[in-house]
């Protein structure tokens, strides 16, 4: 069975802590400044998120990953 995915969400702030992850979930981090800020390494930062966020990102936030495949090298599908 799949773990279910909590995502967090930063953007110029820092992320220390989660308490109370529920049993069967994973925690997802997405540092928005990491990937996409203005001295953003974003091929690194694209490459060790995993499948499931890559997609969360695809289908929720469009523009943004149309500019991550941009700073990356390749064309968006969508």
């Amino acid at each position: 069975m799949a773990r279910r995915r909590i995502f967090v969400e930063i953007s110029g702030g820092c992320f220390q802590h989660v308490t109370g992850v529920p049993r069967g979930y994973e925690l997802e981090l997405i540092d928005w400044d990491n990937l996409l800020g203005d001295d953003a390494d974003t091929a690194r930062e694209w490459i060790t998120l995993g499948p499931r966020t890559r997609t969360f990102i695809r289908q929720q936030y469009p523009e943004d990953y149309n500019e991550v495949m941009k700073r990356i090298g390749f064309r968006s599908k969508d």
